[in-house]
């Protein structure tokens, strides 16, 4: 993985951050658990998608050295799973101040012509989002903001090709079950209520 590093500072907490071949931010991920005071074993990233991880090499006091890195998408994964206060102003912290700063370097650049970041491992987790937002979640919200979808904004046209025709299934019988945010993601994606049974793609 290419090394354009770039290290940040939350509340005494360094967070080491590197550009990928791909174009986009990956974050130690040992710093990102220990900025949100959660533990840090070999089991910590199990759930985290397997494209959502890497490996990336950053100098330390003993020489240069790989760590597992995760993407951006996989940091909110990650700030979803803690409860603790800290957790809100940490991803306040990264969409808010590190993210721009990226982009700001030159460094980072947005494969689209907007700048709503783009999971690379697809959006098989958003019905999850859908559900824990529906549920008043903030940071199921706050992800799902991140990500163009809010409940009186036209969702991104780029989702289309971006949703497998299984994720779509999940967020229709979300939709079905009277959930506030996948209703408004089928009417804005597709033009119709989910009383419609017919889905054309």
């Amino acid at each position: 993985m290419k090394n354009q590093l770039i290290d940040f500072d939350f509340q005494s907490h360094q967070v080491r951050s590197l550009v990928g071949e791909d174009g986009n931010p990956w974050f130690a991920a040992k710093d990102i658990f220990c900025a949100l005071e959660l533990d840090w074993s070999g089991k910590s990233l199990y759930s985290v998608p397997e494209e959502w991880k890497g490996m990336g090499k950053f100098p330390t006091p003993g020489g240069e050295q790989e760590l597992v890195v995760i993407n951006e998408p996989a940091v909110y994964m990650v700030a979803f799973r803690s409860n603790k206060p800290e957790a809100i102003c940490f991803t306040k912290w990264i969409a808010g101040e590190v993210l721009p700063t990226i982009r700001k370097s030159g460094k980072y650049t947005l494969s689209s012509k907007d700048d709503t970041p783009k999971p690379k491992g697809g959006f098989s987790h958003l019905p999850k989002f859908i559900k824990d937002a529906d549920n008043g979640n903030a940071f199921a919200i706050f992800t799902l903001k991140e990500f163009g979808i809010e409940k009186h904004r036209k969702a991104p046209e780029w989702l289309k090709s971006e949703l497998t025709l299984k994720t779509i299934d999940e967020i229709h019988d979300l939709a079905k079950d009277n959930s506030i945010f996948a209703k408004h993601l089928i009417k804005s994606l597709y033009g119709f209520d989910v009383e419609n049974p017919q889905l054309s793609f």
